[in-house]
């Protein structure tokens, strides 16, 4: 999405991944059209989809390049809630604040490690969530050598990092 939304303003962009992300969940996940799911990364939407047929129950993302993804992909019931994951947690009870709670599960579709434990806060609300650690990400051990030859020549004007995990 950034990388579309970039070239039409004629920017020359080049991306090079940090960050070497692994499918490893791999049985089918069971979502229901009344289910609700969360996921906080594109790699949360696109293993998602990955695992389940279903694309029309409630799915809570954050950003526009996995909002951008999800329609791609066929989903269709998306909410997507600006910031981070604390936000959506907000954006979540906020949402179903006055809701008698009788829709399906509530589903967390993620990464393994996760910054903010979103299953964790909804569980001591009193919400009962299912986790799924569906990927894993680890550094890359260098970086490329076309990356570090634009960097040396002082041809890169900004470098864009998506998360804070890669920018550690």
């Amino acid at each position: 999405y950034l990388h579309q939304k970039l070239s039409h303003l004629n920017y020359s962009l080049v991306s090079f991944p940090i960050l070497k992300v692994n499918k490893i969940y791999k049985d089918s996940i069971l979502i229901n059209s009344n289910d609700l799911v969360l996921t906080t990364s594109f790699y949360g939407v696109f293993y998602l989809s990955k695992l389940t047929q279903e694309r029309n129950m409630s799915l809570f993302i954050l950003g526009k390049s996995s909002n951008y993804l999800a329609k791609n992909l066929g989903f269709k019931n998306i909410i997507e809630c600006a910031g981070d994951s604390g936000n959506m947690l907000l954006s979540f009870i906020k949402n179903n604040k006055n809701k008698v709670f009788n829709r399906g599960n509530i589903i967390y579709a993620g990464a393994k490690e996760i910054s903010f434990n979103i299953p964790k806060e909804l569980n001591s609300l009193g919400y009962k969530v299912k986790r799924y650690k569906i990927y894993s990400t680890e550094a890359i051990n260098q970086f490329s050598s076309n990356f570090l030859n634009l960097v040396k020549k002082r041809n890169v004007s900004w470098i864009v990092l998506l998360s804070s995990k890669g920018a550690k």
